[in-house]
């Protein structure tokens, strides 16, 4: 469970948003009127998912950052959290 190549296992479970369809919906045209009106060009809109979690955090970590290749990536562990 280490960089040296020892890989933990892990296990994600199904990701599910706590934002909603209707409230997504609801993001999306209030930037497509903000860039109607001219008071931006462009927005990212965020949701919160979530799934269960079970194994090594640092593997997942690795196969997160393998497959999205982050300019910038860290892990962080610590007592009770891996972030």
């Amino acid at each position: 469970k280490d960089h040296d190549g020892d890989r933990g296992e892990y296990a994600l479970g199904r990701a599910g948003s706590s934002t909603g369809r209707a409230r997504y919906v609801q993001q999306v045209e209030r930037v497509r009127a903000y860039i109607g009106a001219g008071d931006i060009y462009q927005a990212n809109i965020a949701h919160h998912l979530s799934c269960k979690f079970d194994g090594d955090p640092l593997a997942c970590a690795q196969d997160l950052q393998r497959g999205a290749e982050p300019r910038y990536g860290a892990t962080m562990r610590f007592e009770h959290r891996d972030l």
